[in-house]
């Protein structure tokens, strides 16, 4: 144990002082140098830059929040660019043949909401929403095949991290300037996706297991002030989703909890872990937010609720493989079963399982949940692929981040339950990062490379030397890169 102990120690040492000896490799970024980052992306492909600024101009939405900006239809702009552009470089995805289950549920469904368009309750109102889902279907296409390299990971993945943080160092500190008190707006993210308290509470779920992934894999290498930023990530992503007042949320947060102290490694440090922060967010979460919990289930936003899941139902009884029709819920819910007295307004139902199940029949239900258990499997296959190389860093980045991946959906599986977020980006972008993730981790080790290992259920070891033989390492089993069928 002492041995291993010097080995970390040495190996962050050595990490931290290579330098010039790393200069252009995935590994030289992860020292988080802007001018190292800069010279990076200055090498990349104009189509790279197009699928960047897309995510840029998606999640933050400067020209929202800034009107002398929004003279042009950016994100459009950026889509079709790295279309153009990808198609004269000839980019190829990274592991096709390895992601057959993500891409053929994706396309079920994108067949299915075609399908539900043109037989809707209201076809012209589907056709002309067409565009929301649409856009997914191309960012899937493009983000996979423009995203091939570990460099290219590695700074568009930095670059969805960045975004996220932005969102919530300015959901936190808003938080903080009212005193953590209570406010039925809660505190919101960028406009758009995340303008509404509840979605951001979704999309902070997802950012904080992956800034905790990302620190432990490279922590080694910052200054103590760098890793104090750094901290700031999930540090604000967990205040954003108290602050957020949204019951939903919350109980993702929960989750997220409960899922680590099944983990069977570590259970005493998870545990204490756990019951450090449900502590601070006991303390920190105001009592008028606290007593929602207790009318939960009686108070009028639950029978308001319950009321809409009665009615999904129904729709979904009459109208069992197509429903009523992809975005047709308000028409649908207008023509027949609006009451004023009841609820002033038509509002969406607060459910994603019950708006798939309204809009897209039984089918569009099945085919959500299986594309989310494609994404689930892959990232599983992504972990157990790297377990062989446990003592390499950048295995130990990819490990983490697709166990970070399945957490951040465990917990949307949790909040989707209340919140209508069926074509919003969250189980989407789950699964085109999980696609990233298992081609560009195969990139470097791929089966070849694995086969080299020893087979399951040998015994034969493998020397970790660090400057010099510091101890031995038994590696696992091997498992198989593709995950079985």
């Amino acid at each position: 144990m002492r041995q291993n102990t010097t080995a970390n120690r040495f190996k962050s040492k050595v990490a931290v002082a290579q330098g010039d000896s790393e200069q252009g490799s995935v590994e030289s970024l992860a020292n988080l140098s802007p001018k190292t980052i800069w010279q990076a992306v200055k090498k990349e492909h104009l189509a790279f830059w197009a699928i960047c600024g897309w995510l840029f101009f998606e999640y933050i939405k400067p020209q929202s929040i800034y009107p002398w900006l929004d003279f042009l239809p950016w994100s459009q702009i950026c889509i079709l660019g790295a279309f153009v552009l990808s198609l004269a470089k000839g980019d190829k995805i990274a592991a096709s043949k390895g992601l057959s289950g993500l891409h053929a549920t994706f396309l079920m469904f994108g067949a299915l909401v075609l399908a539900s368009s043109i037989l809707a309750f209201d076809s012209a109102y589907s056709f002309s929403k067409l565009e929301v889902m649409g856009q997914w279907f191309v960012i899937y296409y493009l983000v996979l095949k423009i995203i091939n390299t570990e460099q290219r990971f590695f700074i568009f993945f930095l670059l969805y991290m960045l975004c996220n943080f932005k969102m919530s160092q300015h959901g936190f500190v808003s938080w903080v300037s009212r005193g953590f008190s209570f406010a039925d707006f809660g505190v919101t993210g960028s406009p758009g996706w995340f303008q509404n308290s509840g979605e951001f509470a979704m999309q902070m779920l997802i950012f904080l297991p992956l800034s905790v992934a990302f620190i432990t894999a490279f922590k080694h290498r910052w200054s103590k002030l760098l890793y104090y930023f750094m901290l700031l990530f999930p540090i604000s992503a967990f205040s954003c989703v108290l602050a957020s007042s949204s019951r939903g949320g919350v109980l993702g947060l929960v989750g997220i909890g409960l899922l680590l102290l099944f983990q069977k490694k570590k259970m005493f440090k998870r545990l204490m872990v756990v019951m450090l922060f449900s502590f601070v967010a006991f303390l920190l979460l105001p009592a008028e937010f606290k007593a929602r919990f207790e009318t939960a289930g009686d108070d009028g936003t639950s029978n308001l609720r319950l009321f809409y899941w009665g009615i999904a139902s129904d729709m979904a009884a009459d109208n069992p493989v197509l429903g009523v029709g992809y975005y047709n819920w308000i028409p649908y819910y207008k023509a027949y079963h609006f009451d004023p007295s009841i609820k002033y307004k038509a509002e969406e139902i607060h459910s994603t399982y019950f708006q798939a199940m309204a809009e897209l029949g039984y089918s569009g239900l099945v085919l959500l949940l299986a594309f989310a258990f494609a994404t689930w499997r892959l990232n599983r296959a992504t972990a157990l692929a790297m377990l062989p190389y446990q003592g390499e860093e950048m295995a130990k980045f990819y490990r983490n981040t697709a166990k970070a991946l399945n957490i951040g959906s465990f917990s949307l599986f949790i909040t989707c339950a209340f919140i209508s977020a069926l074509y919003y980006p969250f189980f989407w972008m789950q699964g085109i990062f999980a696609g990233l993730l298992y081609g560009v981790s195969r990139i470097r080790y791929s089966p070849a490379r694995a086969g080299k290992l020893p087979a399951s259920g040998t015994v034969n070891t493998q020397r970790l030397r660090v400057g010099k033989q510091v101890g031995v390492v038994q590696p696992p089993p091997v498992p198989s890169f593709q995950s079985k069928k």
